[in-house]
């Protein structure tokens, strides 16, 4: 009677992790790549990106140990 009652603990479930990416893979035409929404929400816009790199300075940081 007490397996009975306990069979809800143990069910199987199934996770899809929604962050994972492929970026191992190579595109076949990487011409036909296509921003989703550059410059909306969080993605950048590419040439305003690529202005900032250029810019940009790498500041490394040096651990204190």
């Amino acid at each position: 009677m007490l397996i009975a009652t306990l069979r809800w603990l143990y069910t199987r479930s199934i996770v899809v992790d929604g962050n994972f990416t492929a970026d191992h893979s190579k595109m076949k035409r990487p011409r036909n790549d296509v921003a989703l929404s550059p410059g909306g929400g969080y993605m950048v816009e590419p040439t305003q990106y690529q202005a900032h790199l250029e810019t940009a300075h790498d500041h490394r940081e040096v651990s204190g140990e």
